[in-house]
């Protein structure tokens, strides 16, 4: 099994998460609704379905994901030993991207349906949403750099200095 292989296995296991996830959180707003169709509703079933997208890309074509996140790991036979560490990266920015991108998509929706809330509530809104922009883009850094993180975190680390009395 190459390191493509484990990076596709995963993302099949991250679009089954995505697709629980969307499911339990279907079930959730279909318990409160009521049948009622609000601004607020559409501000949580649109995240729902962004879910089951990811999903859906995540399951039936995580070897075309795959592909894009590694591509020149098409072939090799005998991987380099840092290529398990990018593949676990880049899961793990895929796993950000998909858990904050329908809270900050429920976030946007959400501001925009409380045009005539408190300041309060409302600010309580965009910090939550400005909170959950944070994982997105540092899930877009842990797609597209995974390399440049490894080499941080392999960096050599200096030795402390004695202080002098």
């Amino acid at each position: 099994m190459n390191y493509r292989q484990l990076a596709q296995v995963g993302l099949g296991l991250l679009g089954v998460w995505a697709l629980l996830d969307a499911a339990a959180l279907f079930v959730q707003i279909a318990g409160v609704v009521g049948g009622s169709l609000a601004p607020l509703v559409l501000a949580e079933i649109i995240p729902v379905v962004l879910l089951l997208g990811f999903s859906y890309l995540l399951i039936f074509h995580n070897a075309n994901v795959a592909a894009a996140i590694f591509p020149e790991a098409a072939g090799a036979s005998d991987p380099a030993p840092s290529d398990l560490a990018r593949v676990l990266v880049a899961l793990t920015g895929v796993l950000l991207l998909v858990r904050a991108a329908p809270l900050a998509i429920n976030g946007i929706l959400t501001l925009l349906s409380l045009s005539d809330a408190e300041p309060t509530a409302r600010g309580d809104v965009v910090g939550r949403t400005v909170a959950t922009l944070i994982p997105i883009g540092v899930g877009i850094y842990l797609l597209a750099r995974p390399s440049r993180f490894l080499e941080f975190l392999d960096r050599p680390m200096t030795a402390p200095t004695a202080e002098s009395d």
